[in-house]
């Protein structure tokens, strides 16, 4: 059981790694664990969901992701991979129930707005992320840069 904020660190960082290699089989188990210790570590969840969109498991990525969405709102890149998701594997009431829920999302009105029109009437609008960790004392939280 990884239990010291320094080992939370390292093993979500290591999972990040291996994810970005196209490791995404490697890195899943290591996600759990995380979120088996700290449930409320975010980026955990938002990252197993990506590593499950990644091996076509799209319908298993929606729980990691509305825990991340759940866990951080203000996150626009956890938006934009629900989205995703929902795109591949999400029901009809499913997406009308993100929508809703968008629609009353805290993000920026320009974000809301380009992820609403997505979801809406599939537009072609993009948001594009970098995404990085940033610790904040034993927390970490999730950084996402447009560009």
């Amino acid at each position: 059981m990884i239990v010291n904020p320094t080992q939370i660190k390292a093993e979500l960082a290591r999972a990040d790694g291996l994810f970005r290699m196209g490791k995404g089989r490697d890195a899943a188990p290591i996600l759990r664990a995380l979120i088996a210790t700290k449930p409320d570590l975010a980026p955990a969840h938002f990252l197993l969901g990506q590593v499950l969109c990644s091996m076509g498991n799209a319908a298993q990525a929606l729980d990691p992701l509305g825990t991340a969405l759940r866990l951080a709102p203000r996150q626009a890149v956890i938006w934009e991979a629900m989205l995703q998701a929902l795109g591949d594997a999400g029901t009809p009431e499913a997406r009308n129930a993100f929508v809703a829920q968008l629609r009353q999302a805290p993000l920026p009105p320009q974000t809301r707005d380009v992820l609403l029109e997505k979801a809406t009437r599939g537009g072609r609008g993009t948001l594009r992320f970098d995404v990085n960790l940033l610790a904040v004392g034993n927390e970490f939280c999730l950084l996402a840069m447009t560009h």
